[in-house]
């Protein structure tokens, strides 16, 4: 278990008010607590949103990479019980979207509760992630190439060469992890779950992204994007837009029944 008084995951305690919905994000593999910056700056004022910062990257640095996602959804659970409640919901993209679910199932294990909806994206189903394309054995080049290929063309992260540089181990331990993800069956969440997709994401399609509809027993709703892997890069008001729509619909907070 992360030491709390050494490093947290959470830059802060999610605001709760009236009429507030908690967004709490986990970030894609590399990705630190601006992973998400482009859309989050974009919702709406009722929304407080955040993503967490993960151990080998920014405050963190000096911690070593995660390198068992089970293990690293327990601690982000453990920070996350008392925040839980009606208007929290949790977000996560590709590696995020793994861990997002094994967050939320750590959480339904301890404390016997769910957040109020659990929003995935880039991912497909967990129970299908064994079939995934793998990425530990690739060469430097090779990652340098598919990560272009997913940002659709010009990727930020490898504008500036000595971040790539620093942050590429990182992006390695998350990706290996990645590829050692076991899904174990446990019931399906009672939680409503939204998935995104991409158009033009050769590892994720409609049908796998439909995967999910397997993991809740509640809503299922989900929204295919033009584009690459990092699709809301090159559509964050639409993304925002869309996200915010859904958080109303399934973040039940204080003043819920008035927004709707």
């Amino acid at each position: 278990m992360t030491d709390r008084r050494r490093s947290t995951a959470l830059s802060r305690a999610p605001r709760r008010s009236p009429g507030r919905i908690r967004l709490v994000c986990m970030p894609f593999a590399g990705g630190g607590s601006h992973a998400y910056d482009d859309w989050i700056r974009l919702l709406p004022p009722a929304v407080d949103a955040q993503t967490v910062r993960l151990p080998g990257r920014e405050t963190r640095f000096g911690e070593e990479p995660p390198g068992h996602l089970g293990r690293l959804a327990a601690d982000v659970a453990a920070e996350l019980v008392p925040h839980l409640g009606d208007d929290l919901t949790i977000f996560g993209h590709s590696m995020g979207a793994l861990l997002a679910f094994e967050v939320v199932r750590e959480l339904r294990r301890g404390e016997g509760r769910l957040p109020a909806c659990l929003i995935v994206s880039g991912m497909r189903g967990p129970q299908d992630a064994a079939a995934a394309r793998k990425y530990t054995t690739m060469t430097d080049a090779e990652l340098e190439d598919d990560v272009r290929r997913m940002y659709g063309g010009d990727a930020p992260v490898l504008a500036q060469r000595d971040l790539w540089e620093l942050m590429l181990p990182v992006l390695r331990a998350d990706l290996k992890m990645c590829d050692d993800y076991v899904y174990t069956p446990e019931p399906p969440l009672d939680c409503p779950i939204v998935a995104y997709g991409s158009l033009d994401d050769r590892d994720v399609d409609e049908e796998l992204l439909g995967g999910w509809r397997e993991q809740t027993t509640g809503t299922f709703e989900h929204r295919m994007f033009p584009g690459e892997h990092f699709y809301f890069t090159h559509w964050p008001e639409a993304f925002a837009m869309d996200i915010a729509r859904r958080l109303d619909r399934h973040a039940a907070g204080p003043a819920s029944a008035e927004r709707r």
